[in-house]
């Protein structure tokens, strides 16, 4: 009896392309020989199990055989035992599902005339607070509404000496990202409103939060797009192991 590929990444019959990727980057992620030592014969059986669902279903034209009835398991047995081929398609899927999904994120929040720009950051969490979730504190160097003219780029009819009329100037100030349970690998948090602020009252823009599994378990995170400096996440114990920024 052939297997049942919807099942395999529990997904329905009638599942989009997107849900179908995104549904196996998951569990190709979660059954990856290397993310389960001492376990390695059976993660790697299930990756390949995944990994063949993937790459029937991705396809229309193999899909539509599928669903007929007129796939050839058989046929396939050869790739479906070689694991250098499961290794490629996941690093070639997972990464450019990693793109695609904060490009998506970016361009979802894109701001519109006046508003403020997003901040992008990058930050990196061990399996285990990704799992259960946590608390961190980012630092910013973020546009906000001048503290001398209160955001309104003038003083008494004149141009503000500190924001010459941009209304907005940069200050440091922190954060605090609440990352969900069940935050997966490559999941982006937005805090909205808390980008940079809006020009003469327009709305702030989003903080956008890509969030990656370090092996390491050391928090670390980075920003990617406007910002004046690279900044590190200090939990407790927290220390800089060198003089380079975090990565």
């Amino acid at each position: 009896m052939a297997k049942d590929f919807y099942r395999v990444l529990g997904v329905s019959r009638e599942a989009s392309y997107a849900e179908i990727r995104k549904a196996y980057v998951r569990l190709a992620h979660e059954w990856h020989p290397d993310k389960n030592p001492g376990n390695e014969e059976v993660a790697a059986e299930l990756f390949k199990q995944v990994g063949e669902a993937y790459n029937v279903l991705k396809d229309e034209r193999s899909r539509q055989a599928y669903d007929s009835g007129l796939y050839d398991g058989e046929k396939h047995r050869g790739r479906r035992d070689d694991m250098a081929f499961y290794y490629t398609l996941y690093q070639t899927v997972s990464v450019d599902f990693d793109k695609e999904s904060f490009l998506d994120a970016i361009q979802t929040h894109r701001d519109e005339f006046g508003k403020g720009m997003p901040i992008r950051a990058l930050v990196r969490l061990s399996g285990d607070q990704l799992m259960h979730g946590i608390q961190i504190e980012l630092p910013l160097n973020r546009l906000e509404p001048c503290r001398m003219c209160s955001g309104r780029g003038e003083l008494m009819g004149q141009p503000c000496p500190t924001c010459r009329r941009t209304a907005r100037r940069r200050y440091e100030t922190t954060v605090k990202i609440a990352v969900p349970p069940g935050t997966l690998h490559g999941d982006v948090v937005i805090v909205s409103g808390e980008g940079n602020a809006g020009f003469k009252g327009f709305p702030s823009g989003d903080l956008l939060v890509r969030v990656v599994e370090d092996t390491g378990g050391v928090i670390q995170g980075h920003f990617l797009g406007d910002t004046a400096h690279p900044a590190a996440l200090r939990p407790p114990g927290w220390q800089r192991q060198d003089g380079t920024a975090p990565c």
